[in-house]
């Protein structure tokens, strides 16, 4: 992913049943960093809501950090809204800086944190793709995508318990690595993932928690 992008891109059209929209979101990926970024005035001038954005932003997400679990690694990042230039794999701009700074100086553990900019949009358009973590930030909820292993044009896996397992079973032989090493740093963000997981499995339906086991003990 080193050198990797794409454009943002719009199309819409009008059906019978409402209107129709493909989005392509610009994408930058440099070292361990990728940048995704949609432009909100575009997408009002194809009159598609831009909540869509947030949702997409959300399964974008939700399926990097799933590739990156099965590499047996953790994601983290930060979301903003504002003045960007990104085009032609060239980043710039308030937003990029606000992100970066909620990423890097704020976020700490396995999760994608909402600047002030994104929780005030957030609020506005009373889009509600979030959860309050136990410090009082606004984080994405993006495991739920994880759990459900869904790509950004995919149904949701049916087959959820396999794979819910080896989550499990990744964050726990983690814990106890970085636990024998003395990694306290480490072992807080993988604690803080396997805690985070078990919320986001207790909170599906059911179905789902009737065929899922119980949670190994991280001891």
């Amino acid at each position: 992913m080193a050198a990797s992008k794409s454009e943002f891109a719009v199309h819409s059209e009008k059906t019978d049943s409402g209107l129709s929209a493909r989005i392509w979101p610009a994408t930058t990926a440099f070292s361990d960093n990728v940048v995704i970024s949609y432009s909100l005035k575009d997408l009002k001038e194809h009159e598609v809501n831009p909540n869509v954005a947030m949702h997409f932003i959300q399964r974008n997400i939700g399926h990097m950090a799933t590739l990156a679990l099965e590499a047996g690694l953790l994601i983290r990042g930060g979301i903003s809204v504002g003045e960007l230039y990104h085009a032609d794999g060239v980043v710039v701009g308030q937003a990029l800086i606000e992100a970066y700074e909620t990423e890097s100086q704020v976020a700490t553990y396995p999760r994608i944190v909402l600047a002030k900019s994104a929780m005030d949009f957030e609020e506005a358009n009373r889009v509600k793709l979030t959860h309050v973590d136990s410090d009082g930030l606004h984080c994405l909820d993006y495991l739920t995508n994880v759990v459900l292993r869904l790509t950004p044009d995919s149904v949701v896996n049916l087959d959820m318990m396999p794979w819910i397992t080896q989550l499990r079973m990744l964050a726990n032989n983690e814990i106890a690595r970085f636990t024998q090493a003395g990694d306290l740093r480490r072992l807080s963000k993988w604690r803080w993932f396997s805690e985070r997981l078990e919320k986001t499995v207790t909170a599906l339906s059911p179905e789902l928690i009737n065929v899922v086991p119980a949670k190994a003990s991280n001891s």
